[in-house]
Parts: C-alpha cells; sequence; structure tokens
C-alpha cells in the first residue's frame, strides 16, 4: 500500500512540476539562476552541483520545488492589488501622476467624439464613404471602452476598459454592478459563469504575468539586459491584459443587458414599468435596498403567485 501511495505522490508531483516549468514563476528564478551562473561561470556552477551527494542534490530540488510553488501562489495572492494598481487606482503621492494621464485619456476621447461626429453629420447627408463607415465603427469600438462620464475616467486604458462594463448597468438601468454583482451571479446559468470565469481567470493571469516581468528587472543587478527584458515582458502582459478586459468587461455588461429582470424577481421586487427613467429610477431602489436595507420610496416586495 505504501508504494502505491508513493507512486501516486511521485505522479502528482510530476504533474505538478510540469505545471511549474512552463510558469512565470520558473521563467523569473530560471533566467536568475542563468544570469548569476554567467557572472560566476557556467563550468563551476554545474561542477558544484555534480559534485554533490545524492541527499543533498535531492534536497535542492525539493527546496527549488517549494520556492517555485510559494512564490506562484505569493504572485496570485497579489494579484488584486496589482490589478487595482494597473487599473489606475493610485494614493497619494502617485495620484499626482494620474493626473496627466487622465486629461490625456479625456483628450483624446473628446478628439475621437468630435471625429465621430463629423462622420455621423456626413452619414446623416449621406456622403459618408465606404472608408467612413469603417472608421466610424472603429471610433464607436474605442469611445465604448472608456467610462460613460469623463469625471470617471482613470489613468489607464486597462482602468477605463473596466470602468466602462461596471458604469454602463448604472446609466442604462440604475443598477449598481459592484453591489448587485454577488446577487446576479448565483442566478446565472452554469455555461455563462464557466465563461465569465474563464475570462476573469485570464485576465488574473496576465497580470500575475505582468507582476513576474516587472521583478525580473531585479535581475539587472548582475546583467543589465534585464532591463529591456522585464520592460519588453511587462508591455507585452499589459497589451494582452488590456484585451482580456475588454472581453471581460463586454461579458459584464452583456449579463446587466439579458439577465438583469431575474434579479428584480429574485429579490421580488416589482419590475420596472416601462424602460427608460423609470427603470433607472427602479435600479437605483434596488441597488440602494440591496446595499443599505433601505429604499427612498418604501417599495413593498412582491411574492409570486403559484
Amino acid at each position: 500500500m505504501l508504494t502505491s501511495f508513493w507512486e501516486s505522490a511521485g505522479e502528482g508531483l510530476s504533474g505538478k512540476w510540469l505545471e511549474l516549468l512552463i510558469s512565470p514563476a520558473f521563467i523569473f528564478w530560471g533566467g536568475g539562476i542563468v544570469i548569476i551562473a554567467e557572472q560566476y561561470g557556467f563550468d563551476k556552477a554545474w561542477l558544484w552541483i555534480t559534485n554533490l551527494d545524492v541527499k543533498n542534490q535531492t534536497a535542492i530540488i525539493i527546496i527549488g520545488f517549494l520556492v517555485l510553488s510559494l512564490s506562484a501562489v505569493l504572485m496570485n495572492q497579489l494579484r488584486y492589488i496589482a490589478l487595482r494598481l494597473l487599473e489606475g487606482y493610485w494614493s497619494w503621492p502617485f495620484n499626482f501622476i494620474g493626473k496627466p494621464m487622465v486629461a490625456f485619456h479625456q483628450w483624446n476621447f473628446q478628439r475621437l467624439q468630435n471625429r465621430w461626429n463629423l462622420l455621423k453629420s456626413q452619414e446623416d447627408k449621406g456622403i459618408l464613404t465606404a472608408d467612413g463607415r469603417r472608421e466610424m465603427s472603429e471610433l464607436e469600438k474605442r469611445l465604448h471602452y472608456y467610462p460613460t462620464e469623463m469625471p470617471d475616467f482613470l489613468p489607464t486604458s486597462l482602468g477605463n476598459a473596466l470602468r466602462s462594463g461596471e458604469d454602463a448597468p448604472y446609466y442604462k438601468y440604475g443598477l449598481d454592478a459592484l453591489t448587485c454583482w454577488p446577487r446576479v451571479w448565483p442566478l446565472l446559468p452554469a455555461e455563462i459563469q464557466e465563461d465569465l470565469s474563464t475570462s476573469r481567470q485570464r485576465l488574473d493571469s496576465l497580470v500575475v504575468l505582468f507582476i513576474w516581468g516587472f521583478l525580473f528587472i531585479t535581475w539587472a543587478w548582475w546583467w543589465h539586459w534585464a532591463i529591456l527584458i522585464g520592460l519588453a515582458w511587462m508591455v507585452t502582459a499589459y497589451s494582452f491584459a488590456v484585451q482580456s478586459a475588454i472581453i471581460y468587461s463586454d461579458l459584464v455588461e452583456s449579463i446587466f443587458d439579458t439577465h438583469r429582470f431575474e434579479l428584480y424577481m429574485a429579490a421580488h421586487w416589482p419590475l420596472p414599468k416601462e424602460s427608460g427613467k423609470d427603470e433607472v429610477s427602479a435600479g437605483k431602489q434596488l441597488t440602494e435596498f440591496l446595499w443599505r436595507g433601505t429604499s427612498a420610496n418604501a417599495v413593498k416586495f412582491i411574492h409570486p403567485k403559484d
């Protein structure tokens, strides 16, 4: 029985090793070891390892496994803090750096909006060309991933993309996404939950990848080219993270577009009588109740009849 136990444990460890060998943690630590070994000579390092007895070599392997595992777990725990920083939620004194970045995004948004308005006027007059229609479509996509109101703009493209998905349910339906999300999630079909979880995990993985790229710059103490590699690593991870954030934002917004009334029914809350201002008002009342347990108009629950 013990033999079977160690065989199964060995299979589990080998699978874990394979997972770690293709992880950013392995690239970081492996690259650092190669850089340091280069400074002291590969031959000396290899000779030192080969001269160790089996017990010490095994100890090095176990220590390496623990370092990889623990560092990967630590980075995974830091992903939320890192994501907030990449979004642009910066405290003093870094918030002063964010102000000109926000101003740039506001200026860029206004520039894109003015260009869209010009093309829209040409479309209304019937003189818009095919190239103009394609440009107009592209502008609409870019404008969509900015927050609804300029005061809500954040310093980074990643933050604005995620904020656009969070803001849309409030301005469209009066539902605050952060307040309503924990109540909407259990109401979603399993396949939608799976798609959304996959999208969020992809975003989180790219954030973790960005952190490792940032940390890789520390190897510049031994090899200056590590700065260039780390910066390229970070830019690549961030670019993919923005694209992933756009997909995640679209999914969040579409869920409120198609499943918001299920939240009303699950809370036994009266449905809006009509769309537009009435729905926005009803959504704000429901949000207030879910967050504070109160409602401005003291709306009563509506229990369904059999």
